[in-house]
């Protein structure tokens, strides 16, 4: 019997991904150590047990186009349709965004402006020529008495019902 690789260690982790669609990185390195033992582990800068690089890049070329690492949440798991770089960006800006004071958002300077949103979800679009929206595009409504500047995002469901039917798994 032939000592297990990289490629082996890579090739169990992208069954156990399979099996349980989520892969723990703090758990997947101690099956790795008791099953291919400890050759493909190591003990990282922080004292935490790792999985060797080189494995890693194995796994990174079985799953290249399938599997995301989550960094926050130290797992690997299954690219969703949100996984496209722009929402990417979008999630790790509103991440570092969560972690601060949100008094210092607000601050002169900041860079950042608070307004005010309303949202508009409606079952059709307007059939008027040269018009797409329901909602006026330029100025808010006259009833808005508000000091900050107003965002609005309308949306456009075509057949609400069928959509509450698949959601809700109801026929009628």
């Amino acid at each position: 019997m032939r000592p297990p690789t990289d490629k082996d260690v890579a090739d169990f982790m992208l069954q156990r991904i399979n099996e349980d669609e989520i892969l723990y990185q703090e758990v997947i390195v101690y099956e790795i150590q008791e099953k291919f033992g400890d050759d493909f582990v190591y003990i990282n800068q922080n004292g935490n047990p790792a999985i060797e690089r080189k494995v890693l890049a194995e796994f990174r070329k079985l799953t290249e186009d399938k599997v995301v690492w989550s960094r926050g949440e130290r797992y690997w798991r299954f690219k969703k349709d949100y996984d496209d770089p722009d929402s990417l960006l979008w999630v790790d800006s509103l991440k570092q965004l969560q972690q601060r004071d949100p008094r210092e958002l607000t601050k002169p300077g900041s860079g950042y402006e608070r307004c005010d949103l309303v949202s508009y979800v409606c079952g059709c679009s307007p059939k008027q020529v040269n018009r797409n929206a329901w909602m006026p595009t330029d100025k808010p409504h006259e009833e808005y008495k508000g000091k900050r500047r107003l965002e609005a995002v309308e949306t456009h469901l075509c057949d609400v019902d069928g959509l509450v039917c698949a959601v809700y798994g109801k026929k009628d």
